[in-house]
C-alpha cells in the first residue's frame, strides 16, 4: 500500500470511529428517554457510555496523530493540492469529533 492509499484508509478509519461515537451517543439518548418515560422499569441497565466514548476518543486521537504525522512527511510524493485536501478532511473530522453531541455542525 502506498502512502496516499494509507492516508485514504486512515481517513476512512477516522470516519468510522466518528460514526461509532455518534451511535454510542444515540443509544445513550435512547436509554435516557426510555428511563424517563418508564421510571418504574425494574431492569437495571449499566450505563457505560462514558467509557465507550473515552475509548473512541483515544482511538480517534491516536489515529489522528499518525495521520497528521504522515501528512507532514515531505518524502511522500503528493501534490500540494492533494496534501491540502487531506489536511482539510483531517481538520473537518477533528472538528466533527470535538463538537460531537452538540448542535454545532461541521461540513
Amino acid at each position: 500500500m502506498n502512502q496516499e492509499q494509507r492516508l485514504v484508509t486512515q481517513l476512512a478509519q477516522l470516519k468510522n470511529i466518528l460514526e461509532d461515537a455518534k451511535a454510542i451517543l444515540e443509544w445513550h439518548k435512547l436509554k435516557v428517554f426510555e428511563k424517563s418515560s418508564n421510571p418504574s422499569l425494574k431492569v437495571f441497565l449499566q450505563d457505560d457510555t462514558f467509557q465507550q466514548l473515552t475509548d473512541e476518543q483515544a482511538a480517534f486521537q491516536m489515529l489522528w496523530a499518525r495521520t497528521s504525522t504522515l501528512l507532514k512527511d515531505k518524502t511522500i510524493k503528493l501534490s500540494q493540492d492533494k496534501r491540502n485536501e487531506f489536511r482539510k478532511e483531517l481538520n473537518k473530522l477533528s472538528l466533527q469529533f470535538y463538537y460531537l453531541g452538540s448542535d454545532v455542525r461541521i461540513y
